[in-house]
């Protein structure tokens, strides 16, 4: 799915419970509301924006 974004990973954890947390960098905040409807779209998936 992150090929339709001009994202960067910065960041891959897997959690001791089997859940894994992701972090990417986006520039185009456009881009940004648009991954986050496309992430919770999947079972099991949940999206947080941060602005840094």
């Amino acid at each position: 799915m992150t090929e339709n974004y001009e994202a960067e990973l910065i960041g891959s954890q897997k959690m001791p419970d089997g859940t894994r947390i992701m972090g990417y960098k986006m520039e185009d905040i456009s881009d940004v509301e648009t991954f986050i409807d496309d992430c919770t779209k999947f079972p099991g998936f949940t999206a947080d924006f941060e602005s840094l």
